[in-house]
């Protein structure tokens, strides 16, 4: 089972944006999403990701270089996933239902709760305290690839079937992926692999630890 290893990062209580705490997690452990267990094409872009906390949030921060990127939608709990998408699920303890956070590239995103692919979409109310920001730049040394960067402010609070006060100490079972359903490369990395003949990411029995120090 892989392991993520979570650092409570100091003085990120005044980094109020994620444009600002951005640098700061470029010091942490970075991740890569890269197990592909359902190859389907040759061309596949490279994500990784870092991930920190503080007393009030859970702090991520994604890169991807990909050679085609889209972000057709822009509403809240829109499908991003078909677009040029990255993605969360934490679970808490021992539960089965487990959250999933789902952004494009445009900084969209949709949040939901649930056990497998029974989701219950969370509202707008719930999700709005999440705070997203992206950058593009050219990926000189493979041209044509794009590389964005995704920086991630989820507040406890958007834990609403839960009473998240601290999660110092804490070990939540979680996966992180990269995939894009609608792009003329479709692709499903993730971080810990999955074991199924099919994609899918609701497979809560293949997370791996978040353990925050």
């Amino acid at each position: 089972m892989k392991e993520a290893n979570v650092l409570f990062l100091e003085g990120s209580e005044s980094l109020l944006s994620p444009g600002k705490f951005s640098s700061a997690l470029a010091a942490q452990q970075e991740y890569q999403i890269n197990e592909d267990t359902w190859p389907m094409q040759d061309i596949l872009p490279k994500a990784s990701f870092r991930i920190a906390y503080n007393d009030r949030s859970i702090l991520i921060k994604f890169v991807v270089k990909e050679r085609d990127i889209r972000s057709k939608h822009v509403y809240y709990n829109d499908p991003v996933y078909k677009d040029s998408c990255v993605e969360f699920f934490i679970a808490f303890g021992d539960d089965k239902a487990y959250y999933n956070f789902e952004f494009n590239c445009a900084g969209t995103f949709l949040a939901g709760y649930g056990e497998g692919r029974q989701r219950e979409l969370l509202p707008f109310s719930a999700g709005s305290p999440i705070e997203t920001e992206v950058c593009f730049k050219q990926a000189k040394e493979s041209f044509p690839d794009i590389l964005w960067e995704l920086s991630v402010v989820i507040p406890f609070e958007v834990f609403v079937k839960h009473n998240i006060r601290s999660l110092r100490g804490r070990s939540c079972r979680g996966n992180f992926f990269k995939c894009g359903d609608d792009l003329p490369h479709p692709h499903y990395l993730a971080w810990s692999r999955i074991q199924a003949d099919s994609p899918d990411f609701h497979l809560p029995q293949f997370f791996g630890l978040i353990n925050f120090k």
